[in-house]
This record gives structure tokens, sequence and C-alpha cells, in this order.
């Protein structure tokens, strides 16, 4: 696994009005969508248009629910290198410019950018290290459940889709849990301040 930074990505610069007809194509690079990037939409949304290339699986990797900080935002969809070829992660493949990925760095700064060889191809990944400083482990938005719902519906990911499907049933738990603290920190808050007059 190698850790991306914009200094390994090549030089050549993406085609653009200013450039002779005659210039090379831009240098495409796989990326692989495992989260709310699936839905095409959402992608071109924050990226503009882009080449999609297929649809695959990510051997040897298992989807988790985990990326974030504590308290601070989070939980969303992770990979996790497991090497055990029984499981595998659905997603898509875009080829996207260099510029594309550059951005889409900026939208994914909880995650590390690894390239990762599969199926003869290499695969931009985006992988959050999780450990106790950075593990979400609380309730998912649902705007953000919609959006991973959407792209397994796009692309027919049964398996991923039913995987989404139980933790939002455990997320809902989760959710009213938060809410139940919450409303009790409220009502001990508001005694406090009872005591005080």
């Amino acid at each position: 696994m190698k850790r991306i930074t914009a200094n390994n990505l090549s030089k050549r610069e993406p085609l653009t009005d200013e450039q002779p007809k005659d210039a090379p194509p831009p240098v495409l690079y796989n990326y692989f969508a495992y989260g709310s990037n699936m839905w095409v939409p959402r992608i071109e949304e924050r990226l503009g248009k882009v080449v999609f290339s297929g649809v695959t699986r990510l051997w040897g990797f298992k989807l988790t629910f985990n990326a974030g900080i504590e308290r601070q935002y989070g939980p969303y969809v992770n990979v996790e290198k497991t090497g055990k070829m029984d499981d595998s992660v659905e997603g898509v493949v875009y080829r996207l410019t260099r510029d594309q990925l550059r951005l889409l760095d900026q939208y994914e700064g909880l995650y590390n950018r690894v390239i990762e060889r599969m199926q003869g191809r290499d695969l931009h990944i985006y992988m959050a290290i999780c450990d106790r400083h950075r593990t979400a482990t609380g309730a998912m938005m649902p705007s953000y459940i919609t959006l991973l719902k959407r792209g397994c519906l796009q692309h027919q990911f049964n398996d991923t889709l039913a995987k989404i499907l139980e933790f939002e049933a455990d997320n809902e738990i989760k959710r009213k849990a938060e809410l139940a603290l919450y409303e009790q920190w409220l009502l001990l808050k508001r005694k406090k301040k009872s005591r005080k007059k």
C-alpha cells in the first residue's frame, strides 16, 4: 500500500481549452468509490463530469462504519484491509484527472489516499486509519445513509445495500440513545441553573 501525495502524481497537465487540439490526452487515474461517491450525481456535484469505468469488487477488504472523530463528525463508511480473499467490498471505478483527484483529496480530508493493485490495475482508494483517537461510533447522518443507498441501488450492489440497511437499523437505536442522553444533559443543566437562582 503506497500513500499518495501531490508530488507522486504525473506532472502532465490535463487538457484545457488553451492547449492545441493535438495535445496528448490527460492522464486518468482509477478511483475506487465505495461510499457516497458511488452515486454518480454525488461525485459529479463535487468534481464535475467524470468517466465511469465500471463496477468491481475489492478483494481482501471489508466494509466498516467507523471513520470519523468521536463527537465531532462521523461515522462514515470505511474499508479495512483484511487480506482474506473471502472478504470483499463492492464499488465503482471512475477515471479521474489529476486535478479531480486533488479536489477529491479536499473533500475526503478524513481519509488517506492509497494505491492498491487490483486485477492488473492501480486503484486509488480513500481509507481512514481508525484508532482510539480517530474512530466514530455514534449515529450516522440520515442524509449520508440516503446517499449510500442511492449509490447501491444505482449499481445494484445488493451485498452493500444489505449491510447499510442493517447498519441503519442499529443507527436508529443509537440516534434514540444519543437523543435521550442529550435530553438528560439539558435537564441537569436546567436544574443547576434553577439552584443558582
